[in-house]
């Protein structure tokens, strides 16, 4: 087969067509293809190969990010007006750890055109309930949990609470009375345009307690062999051992909760059932309708920092 990267940069449509359709290409093998359209800044290319890619295969988000990473702007504007492109912070993040002006200009100025409240779901990033496993792999481990032996319901005195277990069917027989289910409240969230390079925030629509589970951090379960090969740190957050949650292109609500150095209203926590773990993004006080929810980003941030707080990264550089 023809180097994917020549042809996509060089090849005529006609070539290109041939081999699309008499190869049943791997995910990696259109990303060859797509790369060295749009390094060539083959505009008609680029529209080409994405109208003949299945979508399960390609997605106009990840073109986007190439398009961003190459700095080609012409292909980064049709795409976004094209598609439904949510700004959020990790689009920033990319744009400005590859430094390119010129992007960063256009997106900026795109901020101010879309609605500020009520963010619709970004078309390009599909919506899941719980974390997508590998093939084979359901989710669910055959170790057992200790029973919490709680009489009057679970509260704050329950034996899986202070562990960090949640109750469930097979380890507590209090049901509807359990206070210790693994229950998020994604209906109290609301997408909203920060109107700054955060893009896209998450914000309390009604008044939360102080611990309360929010939602659930929830994406593609990868490995650590996978977090290199894709090379994208963005909403990507450790899980256990090698295995980490991606949520770039899969994921809910919680993948939009942005960044604050100090004095964040949430924080997560790491939660289990036998040997599997969940991550949980819990409120850290009583949270009013209304105030963006925010959380701290683990490592060092890849990204300029405009949280405001006293000690933000970004001023102490």
């Amino acid at each position: 087969m023809k180097n994917l990267r020549v042809l996509g940069a060089k090849g005529s449509r006609e070539e290109i067509a041939r081999t699309i359709a008499s190869c049943a290409l791997s995910d990696k093998q259109y990303e060859e293809l797509l790369a060295g359209a749009i390094d060539a800044d083959r505009l008609k290319a680029v529209k080409w190969i994405l109208r003949q890619s299945p979508l399960e295969k390609w997605s106009p988000i990840r073109a986007f990010e190439m398009a961003i990473v190459s700095g080609k702007l012409n292909i980064v504007r049709w795409i976004f007006e094209k598609e439904t492109i949510p700004l959020d912070n990790g689009i920033f993040m990319l744009v400005g750890r590859h430094g390119h002006v010129d992007i960063f200009t256009y997106l900026s100025s795109q901020i101010c055109k879309r609605p500020r409240e009520n963010v619709h779901w970004p078309d390009s990033v599909r919506r899941i309930d719980t974390n997508v496993y590998p093939e084979g792999d359901d989710g669910h481990d055959e170790e057992e949990d200790e029973f919490c032996g709680c009489a009057n319901g679970c509260d704050e005195g329950c034996y899986n609470r202070g562990m960090q277990l949640y109750c469930h069917e097979d380890n507590c027989h209090q049901g509807p009375n359990c206070g210790n289910r693994f229950t998020s409240h994604e209906n109290a969230i609301t997408l909203f345009d920060t109107g700054s390079s955060k893009g896209i925030g998450a914000k309390a629509n009604q008044d939360i307690p102080a611990g309360t589970l929010i939602v659930e951090y929830v994406g593609e379960i990868i490995d650590i062999d996978q977090v290199r090969a894709r090379n994208y740190p963005f909403y990507t957050m450790h899980l256990e051992g090698d295995l980490y949650i991606d949520a770039a292109r899969v994921g809910n609500n919680s993948r939009f909760f942005n960044h604050r150095c100090q004095d964040q209203n949430c924080e997560i926590q790491k939660w289990g059932r036998g040997a599997r773990t969940r991550i949980g993004i819990f409120s850290k006080r009583d949270i009013a309708i209304g105030e963006e929810l925010l959380i701290r980003y683990a490592g060092e941030l890849p990204f300029a920092c405009e949280c405001g707080a006293k000690c933000c990264v970004s001023k102490q550089k």
